[in-house]
């Protein structure tokens, strides 16, 4: 039996494949392309079956589950950059997507699907940073919509879906709720959002940093082998006792402790980050994304005995630079 991965060209996507593969699984992957230079499986195309197709085409999909005799899905493909000009796509894509594959697990009678959101889906922006974000917080502040839309609300309307289908229909589904994720495989250019990314790619070209303003906003970071830990815990295990789980480091780092970590990893390379609120890397840019706090990760610690192991910036930073320079996965 095997295992199937729809946006498998992405970045959680295919870092998910190439340690499945890497630990014997059969592994189906699923998307609209191919994957990318920049993708951790690119050196891989053709050596595990790729199947081009949307999660829209849900023909396709029941076709491949039942050709390939897939026995879980973990769903990641999704619309997140250019939702705001894509909006009839992005809904199409990720919400109608998503019930495509919970559709395909409710007839075909799958093990599993796991479906993925996003920390973005429970608001929180603004909030108090000393309470973590629990699962059970998934709405929306009407005050949050005009920062976070559309991409987050899809992911939520993902949520409601994956919540009715393992109550009103039995398929075994659960919620992975990713946040800020960076390391191998995410494509240059991508840093608005994730800000350690922004330095990580100047420092990796040897161009000194001088940013005006940002040490003291604090976010939380996910490596992205900690994030696969959390989908690939939750797909094998023998039971979900929740239908959610919240998978990153599970606390907050300053732009600070960022920079100190890039200096110790890349010695040569001067980088400093003014004090303040950060606002990019010109620190004259409006704020590049909400602040939250930390995503609460003892029900995953509990349930999947997931535990970060990258949460220590220098081992993660070394380990992408790795990938960068060598790429030594």
């Amino acid at each position: 039996m095997s295992v199937l991965v729809t946006g498998a060209a992405g970045n959680i996507g295919s870092n998910i494949v190439r340690t499945l593969l890497s630990e014997g699984e059969q592994v189906i992957g699923y998307d609209t392309a191919v994957p990318p230079p920049h993708s951790v499986v690119h050196t891989l195309w053709g050596k595990f079956p790729f199947v081009l197709g949307s999660v829209v085409d849900l023909p396709l999909l029941l076709n491949t589950i039942k050709q390939y005799k897939v026995r879980d899905v973990i769903h990641l493909a999704a619309i997140m950059m250019g939702a705001r000009e894509r909006p009839v796509e992005t809904v199409q894509v990720n919400v109608m997507g998503t019930l495509n594959v919970l559709e395909a697990g409710r007839i075909l009678g799958l093990r599993r699907v796991l479906c993925t959101s996003s920390f973005a889906a429970a608001g929180a922006a603004g909030k108090d940073q000393s309470k973590l974000i629990p699962e059970t917080e998934y709405s929306l502040p009407v005050n949050a919509r005009d920062a976070i839309a559309p991409y987050a609300s899809t992911k939520l309307m993902c949520e409601e879906l994956t919540y009715m289908y393992r109550t009103d229909h039995g398929v075994d589904a659960a919620i992975i709720r990713p946040a800020r994720v960076y390391g191998p495989g995410l494509p240059r250019g991508r840093s608005a959002g994730v800000p350690i990314q922004a330095l990580f790619e100047k420092a990796i070209a040897g161009e000194p940093v001088s940013v005006p303003q940002g040490a003291d906003t604090r976010i939380d970071l996910t490596y992205i082998k900690d994030e696969v830990r959390g989908f690939v815990l939750a797909y094998r295990a023998a039971r979900l006792p929740n239908w959610l789980y919240n998978i990153s480091a599970g606390r907050l780092y300053s732009m600070g402790e960022i920079a100190a970590a890039m200096r110790r990893v890349f010695p040569k390379v001067p980088i400093e980050v003014g004090p303040g609120e950060w606002r990019g890397m010109s620190g004259k840019e409006p704020h590049t994304g909400p602040v939250r706090p930390a995503s609460d990760i003892s029900r995953a610690r509990r349930d999947l005995g997931y535990e970060p192991q990258f949460g220590d910036l220098d081992r993660a930073l070394s380990d992408y630079k790795s990938w960068e320079e060598e790429r030594r996965y």
